[in-house]
C-alpha cells in the first residue's frame, strides 16, 4: 500500500472528542436501570442470593444457598458480589456489578492489544466495538458468570500470545516466563470463577497457534502452571472440608457430563452457534466474511496475528459445535477475536475506500429494524400474548422504538461506510438501542418474574419476623428481597435448580434445617404457635384446602402461587401477644389425596 494511502494510527481531536461522547453514551446506555430493575428468576435471583449470604456471614469462599451449601459453581464470582453488597448494600446494582467491571475491564484489553498491534486509532475503535457488541452488553445486564469468565480466558489468550511473540522477537526468554504465569493466573482466576472449562477455551485457542510457531512448549514454561494450583489449591482444600466428595462432582457432574452428554438437558443441533455467532456479534461476525480474501491473503503469507485470532476463534467455535452442552454465552470469549479481526480489516484499508462489511452490516440492522418494526405493529396482541407483564402498547410502543432506530442506523451505516469511526458510530447505535428502548418491557417482564413485589407484600403485611414456609415452590429471588432464607418443603430439592443439592438432598434435609421433608407439614399446618405463612402452588389444590380448613388467610401470592397468612392465634404474636397452643394437627386426607405436597 502507498504510505499516501494509508489511514493514520493517530486519532485527531476532533476524533479524540467523538470516542469520548460515544463512550460516555455507552456507560449512560449500560447503567441505566443497572440498579432499578428487578432480578429475574431463577439466575439472578439465585446468584444474587448467594452474594448476598455471603456478604452476611463473612464466608466468601463456601457458596451457600437458603443457608444451603451450594457448591455447584466456584466461589469467585459470588464473592465479588457479596464485597460489592458489604460497600453498596444488598441491593440489583451491587448484584450486577461484577458483571459490568468484567466487560469494562476486557473492553480496555482487546483496545489495548488493537493499540498494541495497529496504533492509537485501531486502540479506541477496538475497545468501543468490544463493549458494544450485542452479546456482550446484554451480560452485563445480567448476574451470571460468563462476563467475568469471559474476562480472564481472553486475558489468558492475550497473555499467552505476548509470550510466545516476546519470546520470538527478543530470544532471551526473560518476557515470556512472565506473560506465561500472567496467562495461567487469569486460567486461575477463570477456574475459581465457572471452572475447568477455564483452561479448555484458552488452551484449544492457543494450541494449534503455538504448534504452529513451533513454540507450543513456551505455554507451560518453567512452572507456569504452578500458578493454577496455587491459586486454586487453597479454596480447593477449604472446600474439600465442607464436603469430600466435591471433586468428583465438579469434575464429573459439573463439566464432564455437562460437555459430552445430554444428562443436564442442555443439548441442540451442531449449527446452533452459527445464528448465534452471527448476531450476537453482529457488526463484527460479518466484517470478515466481507473482508475474507484479504484475510485469507494474509493467513496464506503466515501473518501470525491473523492466524493468531483465526485459531482464537474456530477453534473454539467448532469444539463447542461438537460438545452436547450448548448455551448462548459459550461463545461470549469468542467475540474478542471477531472484533480484533474487523478493526484490522478497517484500519488496512487505504484511505477514501470503502470499509469491507460495513454496508453489509447495516443492510442487516435496516432489514431486523423493518421487521422488528411490522411484527411490533401488526402482530402486538399475539406478541402480548408471548411476553409475560406487559400490555399491547407496551410491546408497540418499544417494537416501534427499536425497530426505528435499527433502520436508520442501518441506513447512516450504509451511508458511512468510508470513515471507521462513522462506521462504528452508526453500527454500534442498535445495540445501545437494545437495552434502552427495550427498558419498559424489560421492567415490565422482570416484575412478572421476580418475587420483589411478592416480597415487599410479606414484608409490608406481616413484618420482617415471620417465617416463611415454600412447598414444593422456590421462588430463587424471594430470600433476596427478604434479606433471610425460607423453610422450603420439598420430596426431593428440585425447586432450587441445583445438581449439587439435588443429588445430596437426603443428606441436607432436616428438622434443623432450612430444608424439610413433606412429612414436616403434618404438624406445621395447624401449628398456630409460630408466626408462619405459607406459599403453595395454585396446582395444589389438597393442601390450599387445608390451610384454609387450619384457619390460614389466603392471599395472592402473584404469578402461579398463593399466599397463606398465620392462623389468628399465630397473628397475636406479632404484637407481642404470648404465644396460643398449637391447634390440634388436622385429620389424615382422603387416600386420594396422600400426594398433595407434590401438586
Amino acid at each position: 500500500m502507498d504510505p499516501a494511502d494509508r489511514r493514520s494510527r493517530d486519532l485527531s481531536r476532533r476524533e479524540r472528542l467523538c470516542l469520548v461522547l460515544w463512550a460516555l453514551l455507552l456507560g449512560l446506555a449500560i447503567a441505566f436501570q443497572l440498579g432499578s430493575r428487578a432480578l429475574f428468576e431463577p439466575d439472578e435471583g439465585r446468584n444474587a442470593e448467594v452474594m448476598r449470604e455471603m456478604s452476611v456471614s463473612g464466608d466468601y469462599f463456601v457458596p451457600r444457598l437458603n443457608d444451603l451449601l451450594f457448591l455447584d459453581k466456584p466461589f469467585l464470582y459470588y464473592a465479588a458480589g457479596g464485597l460489592a453488597m458489604k460497600a453498596l448494600g444488598a441491593t440489583e446494582l451491587a448484584a450486577r456489578l461484577p458483571a459490568v467491571l468484567c466487560t469494562l475491564a476486557l473492553a480496555f484489553g482487546v483496545g489495548a492489544l488493537a493499540r498494541r498491534w495497529w496504533g492509537d486509532r485501531a486502540g479506541a475503535l477496538a475497545g468501543l466495538a468490544a463493549a458494544a457488541t450485542p452479546l456482550p452488553l446484554v451480560y452485563t445486564q445480567i448476574v451470571i458468570f460468563d462476563a467475568m469468565l469471559t474476562l480472564w480466558i481472553c486475558a489468558a489468550v492475550g497473555a499467552f500470545y505476548l509470550a510466545v511473540e516476546r519470546d520470538a522477537e527478543n530470544g532471551d526468554g526473560s518476557a515470556f516466563r512472565y506473560w506465561s504465569v500472567v496467562a495461567w493466573a487469569a486460567m486461575g482466576l477463570g477456574v475459581l470463577t465457572k471452572g475447568p472449562v477455564a483452561l479448555l477455551v484458552p488452551l484449544a485457542a492457543v494450541l494449534p497457534w503455538a504448534l504452529w510457531r513451533r513454540r507450543a512448549g513456551r505455554l507451560v514454561e518453567r512452572g507456569a502452571p504452578l500458578v493454577l494450583a496455587v491459586l486454586i489449591g487453597p479454596w480447593l482444600w477449604v472446600v474439600s472440608r465442607a464436603d469430600p466428595d466435591f471433586l468428583h462432582y465438579a469434575l464429573v457432574t459439573e463439566t464432564w457430563s455437562r460437555l459430552t452428554s445430554n444428562e443436564l438437558k442442555r443439548d441442540a443441533p451442531s449449527w446452533y452457534y452459527l445464528p448465534v455467532a452471527l448476531l450476537g456479534a453482529l457488526p463484527w461476525s460479518v466484517v470478515p466474511l466481507a473482508g475474507a480474501r484479504r484475510v485469507a491473503a494474509a493467513f496464506r503469507a503466515r501473518e501470525s496475528r491473523i492466524r493468531f485470532l483465526a485459531s482464537w476463534f474456530v477453534v473454539p467455535f467448532v469444539l463447542f459445535s461438537i460438545l452436547h452442552s450448548k448455551r448462548i454465552h459459550y461463545i461470549l470469549p469468542l467475540v474478542p477475536a471477531l472484533v480484533l479481526l474487523s478493526i484490522w480489516l478497517w484500519v488496512e484499508t487505504p484511505n477514501g475506500a470503502r470499509l469491507p462489511g460495513v454496508r453489509f452490516a447495516a443492510m442487516l440492522w435496516a432489514v431486523l429494524g423493518g421487521t422488528v418494526l411490522a411484527l411490533g405493529l401488526g402482530a402486538a396482541p399475539k406478541l402480548l400474548s408471548r411476553v409475560e407483564g406487559a400490555d399491547g402498547a407496551t410491546v408497540a410502543g418499544v417494537a416501534a422504538a427499536l425497530g426505528t432506530i435499527w433502520l436508520l442506523a442501518g441506513v447512516a451505516a450504509f451511508l458511512a461506510s468510508r470513515s471507521p469511526l462513522a462506521a462504528l458510530i452508526t453500527l454500534a447505535l442498535p445495540p445501545l438501542a437494545l437495552l434502552l428502548a427495550t427498558a419498559p418491557l424489560v421492567e415490565a417482564v422482570g416484575e412478572r418474574r421476580s418475587a420483589r413485589s411478592l416480597a415487599q407484600s410479606i414484608d409490608g403485611t406481616f413484618g420482617e419476623g415471620i417465617e416463611i414456609v415454600a412447598v414444593e415452590t422456590f421462588p430463587a429471588s424471594l430470600p433476596f428481597y427478604l434479606e433471610r432464607p425460607l423453610v422450603l418443603v420439598t420430596a426431593d430439592g428440585l425447586w432450587l435448580r441445583s445438581n449439587y443439592i439435588l443429588r445430596r438432598y437426603s443428606q441436607m434435609v432436616g428438622e434443623a434445617g432450612p430444608m424439610r421433608s413433606p412429612a414436616w407439614l403434618e404438624g406445621a399446618v395447624g401449628d398456630c404457635g409460630t408466626p408462619r405463612a405459607f406459599l403453595v402452588r395454585q396446582k395444589n389444590e389438597a393442601l390450599r384446602r387445608e390451610l384454609v380448613a387450619a384457619g390460614r388467610p389466603q392471599r395472592d401470592g402473584g404469578r402461579d402461587v398463593d399466599l397463606f397468612g398465620p392462623c389468628a392465634s399465630g397473628e397475636a404474636l406479632s404484637s407481642g401477644a404470648p404465644p396460643s397452643p398449637p391447634s390440634p394437627p388436622p385429620p389424615a386426607p382422603p387416600a386420594g389425596e396422600a400426594g398433595r405436597v407434590s401438586g
